[in-house]
């Protein structure tokens, strides 16, 4: 008598899950329709990483995760250990939009909006440039090198201001101007 209980329990909840992938509306979405109440985060980050391999190349995975950070509103952290979340529809769509635009070569910073510079995140528009890793190193030699004592210093086309940001929250005794034209 169990056996056929538990037979019976198996056979509708077969049957449940294969009407509610019927019944889930689907979403063409990263060049194939998709049921979406069963992407994963993990399936989410392996497409995207995919389709943006061609214009990102070896940092097609980090703007993945980068994505989903900002539409999780999660640290990398934290999506990771999410990785079998299930995704809605409208993060799916807007991550539909947030991969179009990168696959025409703009910025992932212009997208989201937001860079990180130095562990901390500064806003961005196309009206500024963006840090380069670059200068993250000219930060680190500054601060390394430079004596901690009073000092006064001008940055010139200070963009978004991650610069002098950084340096002088590194040491509250340096005054600056930033300027940019």
């Amino acid at each position: 008598m169990r056996e056929a209980q538990s037979e019976s329990h198996e056979v509708d909840e077969d049957r449940l899950a294969d009407e509610r992938a019927r019944s889930s509306p689907t979403l063409a979405c990263f060049g194939r329709q998709i049921n979406f109440y069963l992407m994963t985060i993990h399936q989410t980050l392996q497409s995207i990483q995919k389709r943006l391999a061609p214009v990102s190349g070896e940092f097609a995975l980090p703007e993945a995760e980068r994505i989903l950070e900002f539409l999780c509103k999660c640290s990398r952290s934290e999506l990771y250990l999410s990785i079998k979340k299930e995704l809605s529809h409208e993060i799916i769509q807007k991550i539909e939009a947030l991969v179009n635009r990168r696959l025409t070569d703009e910025p992932l910073a212009y997208i989201l909006g937001s860079v990180y510079f130095y562990n901390r995140e500064f806003i961005v528009t196309p009206d500024v440039l963006i840090p380069r890793p670059d200068t993250e190193i000219l930060v680190e030699e500054v601060l390394e090198n430079e004596a901690a004592c009073a000092c006064r210093f001008l940055e010139m086309g200070t963009g978004a201001g991650c610069i002098t940001a950084v340096l002088t929250e590194q040491n509250p005794f340096w005054k600056a101007v930033a300027t940019d034209c």
